[in-house]
């Protein structure tokens, strides 16, 4: 009898550790929350080097029309300047070497917005000047996940 019990809870070891390391290693969800970055466009397209497209950034611009941590001047729009789909190291040459979270070789959305755009939640030290408007805007989404990976100012 205890030979059976401690078989019984071997198997159910074994199909507990099997089911947590297929969670590991599978392939993160579109969107998630476990991926990095913001969650921001939900992918449209089932498979391929990007999961959205260009129509999908422009939805998601219209549905949010400013970057995380900013707000456009009032009275004023946000304009999409560019949508490019490149390498995550080409987006961080264009960002003069900030980096983007991922390997050179991932496919990232390289988005340029025009302003302006107000810097206010930006922290800065007490008694210093405001940060003036900012003219352009970038913001860079993970081509897989539609997460934003990073967003600023030039």
């Amino acid at each position: 009898m205890r030979s059976k019990v401690l078989i019984a809870s071997l198997v159910i070891a074994c199909i507990i550790c099997v089911v947590g390391v297929i969670g590991v290693f599978r392939n993160v969800e579109a969107g998630s929350a476990s991926a990095p970055g913001i969650i921001a466009i939900r992918p449209t397209l089932a498979n391929g080097n990007a999961r959205f497209t260009a129509a999908d950034v422009r939805a998601y611009f219209q549905a949010h029309p400013t970057p995380p941590q900013m707000s456009l001047a009032p009275g004023h729009t946000a304009k999409i300047l560019s949508i490019d789909f490149i390498t995550s190291k080409e987006a961080s040459q264009r960002m003069k070497g900030e980096s983007v979270g991922l390997p050179d070789n991932a496919l990232v959305c390289y988005v340029q917005l025009s302003g302006p755009f107000l810097l206010g939640m930006i922290s800065r030290p007490p008694g210093t000047k405001p940060i003036p408007p900012s003219d352009t805007a970038t913001v860079v989404f993970d081509a897989q996940t539609g997460n934003i990976l990073v967003s600023g100012t030039p």
